[in-house]
């Protein structure tokens, strides 16, 4: 067995970062096109079916339903014209974990007149009237998002 161990500097470059980074860039490839195909009309659950040998079907589902969110919520906010105020995010590539919708505060600086509490308090109305719930870690979503801690958005079922 001598003469079979190598030193560092003979040993070739390794396998597994080149795969990693192939491995990820396909990955978000994929969680991409399970996007690209809700927008051209294809079904949930057929989008579910056709990625089930990479991906689990609550895997898809939740990804899509995120995605729609983050859509609901932006033309939403838009049409109350404090879209432009607001910053809604979820990464469609499927980069998140957990996979949550925010929205937080900005668009502006320091020279815009812009009352954040208002802001704050219009921006949770408009979305909750729309079916779309504003979770933060207190009791005041408001003084949350205008404290820039992000809030989640969810759908809530209205009675």
């Amino acid at each position: 067995m001598i003469g079979l161990m190598t030193t560092p500097s003979q040993r070739p470059e390794p396998h597994t970062p080149v795969d990693i980074a192939n491995y990820l860039g396909e990955r978000r490839n994929l969680f991409l096109a399970l996007v690209a195909d809700l927008r051209n009309g294809y079904g949930v659950n057929e989008i579910a079916q056709m990625a089930a040998p990479a991906l689990s079907r609550p895997v898809v589902q939740e990804h899509l339903a995120c995605v729609r969110l983050k859509e609901a919520a932006v033309s939403v906010l838009a049409g109350a014209e404090i879209g432009e105020w607001l910053d809604v995010s979820y990464p469609e590539d499927g980069s998140r974990r957990p996979r949550k919708v925010l929205m937080q505060l900005g668009g502006f600086t320091e020279e815009h007149d812009i009352d954040e509490t208002l802001l704050s308090r219009k921006a949770i109305k408009v979305l909750e009237s729309a079916g779309i719930l504003c979770e933060s870690g207190t009791d005041d979503a408001a003084a949350d998002l205008t404290a820039d801690i992000p809030l989640i958005l969810t759908h809530f079922r209205r009675e």
